[in-house]
């Protein structure tokens, strides 16, 4: 489940220039959707670590956003109010780092990371998707 940065990177923007054209043409979200910050797809594979587990699990980043990320894990169910940290590494070689509580799971072995704590490389690295996505959108609607 290992890729490295420039193939993470390329899988990302692949995925969102498939779903650039979906986000310009969705409607606005309903009114009962609390979130605050953009999500952004991305399907990187990465280890998590759980607190009070020696052993890392296999997991992938299904999206992603500034304070918040949910994940697909095949092989185990995390209860909520679980504590993980996990990290990656961006194309351009910096570490990003995220530690939070399982906020939500779902019965198709996903769940909702809250992350409470992350470095300044997780937050460029989120920002620079707002901001990449952000660009798309505008060229889009020219």
């Amino acid at each position: 489940m290992n890729r490295s940065g420039g193939e993470a990177l390329l899988l990302l923007r692949t995925t969102v220039n498939r779903t650039r054209s979906a986000t310009l043409l969705s409607p606005t979200p309903p009114l009962d959707d609390r979130r605050q910050h953009l999500r952004f797809p991305l399907g990187l594979p990465v280890t998590i670590h759980v607190e009070g587990h020696d052993e890392a699990v296999a997991v992938e980043i299904v999206d992603i956003a500034l304070k918040g990320v949910r994940f697909r894990a095949s092989d185990r169910a995390l209860p909520v109010d679980q504590r993980v940290s996990f990290g990656f590494v961006t194309s351009d070689h910096r570490t990003c780092v995220a530690t939070g509580r399982v906020l939500r799971v779902t019965d198709g072995g996903e769940f909702v990371l809250a992350v409470e704590r992350a470095n300044l490389a997780f937050d460029g690295f989120v920002g620079s998707l707002a901001a990449w996505t952000k660009a798309g959108t505008e060229l889009g609607a020219q």
